[in-house]
This record gives C-alpha cells, structure tokens and sequence, in this order.
C-alpha cells in the first residue's frame, strides 16, 4: 500500500476529518486540528480554513443532503458551517449585472428614454433615482403622455413598489408634489384592472399612507 496523497496544512495535530461531496461534484475533506481546513481531491489543496474554534476541534461531520458542517471543539462550542460557494457566485453576477445595468441607465438617461430608465431603476431598486426620472418627466412638454408610456407597462410587483415609493415621497415637502403628480397618472393610467388592484398585497395598507398625506 502507497501514500496517494499528503495534506500538509496543520501545525497540530489531526483530530478528526470527513468527506463530503458538493451539489458540483467536487470532492472535498474537512479535517479537523487547532482549526479546519477544507481540501479539495482534484488537487491537494486547502481551498479554505475556518479558526472559530478558541481550542482543538474534537468533532466534526458534513451533513449528506444538507451541505453543512459540524464542529465540536475543546471550547465547549458547536459551529455550524453553510456552504455559500452558490451564493456567494449569486452575489458576484449580481453585481457585476448591477454595474452593466447602473451603466445601462445612465445610458438610456441621456437618450431621454424615461420608460426604460424606470424599468432599469425598478431592476436596480434605485428609488431616489426612480424619483429623479419622474421629476425629469413632470418637467417635460408632453409630461402626462410620457408618464402613461412609462407606466402603463409596469408589472403588477413594479405597479405596488411604486405606490410604496410615492407613499414615502408623499410625506416630504420637497417631494410630494411629484408625488402626487405620479399618484394620479398611476390611477389613471395603469394597465391594471379596478380587481387586480383590489387583489393587491399590502393595498389596504398602502391607500391609508397614501390618502393620510393627500
């Protein structure tokens, strides 16, 4: 029998260790010393190590369906470990898309195409801009027909974060009279039928914020 593989990485003793494959594939071992290091098969290396523990780590165990860690330590503490590789992945496309979308904006702004720059600043959750496009619109020529152009389009999701955002315009002097400028083309305007608007989540809620400032 021949060594297959050597993990060099501890500076103490090697208590524990388990193995654990991800929702990708890949094969990994967890061993456990003064802290934990997590290996990957293909190539040997420590891809991460985890010092929480203030002692040596007795104990561990990967979850099989769950992708999570256990860690029993000499410190009288049990860490739990969640494997966020997916989100953390998630997290990084997400910005980058918000970086391309951010920029996107900009773009469509100086083209002065306010219903596609309102979409975006729904995508990008950009309230403060979404206000500023608006403000843009109700000092336009033809203020009331862009305005029914940019939201007679709105999903009913974009249709109730607007009612949300108006609400929040609706409270501030500074604000509120683009606030209600938008208040009115939204009912007069929207797509959304009188029941789709009843059947809306919060609607109850929203109109008595609403009404409470108008």
């Amino acid at each position: 029998m021949s060594c297959s593989y050597v993990l060099a990485g501890h500076t103490d003793i090697v208590l524990c260790l388990d193995t654990c494959t991800t929702s990708s594939g890949r094969t990994l071992i967890v061993t456990g010393s003064k802290d934990n290091n997590l290996w990957t098969v293909k190539t040997n290396e420590c891809v991460a190590t985890y010092d929480q523990h203030e002692d040596k780590v007795w104990a561990l165990t990967v979850g099989k369906k769950t992708e999570m860690l256990a860690t029993g330590g000499s410190d009288a503490v049990i860490n739990l470990w969640h494997d966020s590789t997916t989100a953390d992945k998630e997290d990084a496309f997400w910005k980058e898309e918000s970086v391309l979308k951010t920029q996107e904006l900009e773009n469509v702004v100086l083209d002065a195409n306010y219903t596609k720059a309102i979409h975006l600043a729904f995508e990008l959750r950009r309230p403060h801009k979404l206000f500023e496009l608006f403000d843009a619109l109700c000092k336009s020529v033809d203020a009331k027909n862009q305005v029914k152009t940019a939201i007679g389009v709105l999903s009913m999701n974009e249709y109730r974060l607007l009612l949300e955002h108006v609400r929040e315009w609706n409270t501030k002097p500074k604000l509120c009279h683009i606030a209600q400028f938008v208040l009115f083309q939204v009912f007069i305007f929207s797509i959304l039928s009188p029941t789709e608007k009843v059947e809306m989540k919060g609607i109850g809620e929203l109109l008595e914020g609403l009404i409470l400032y108008s």
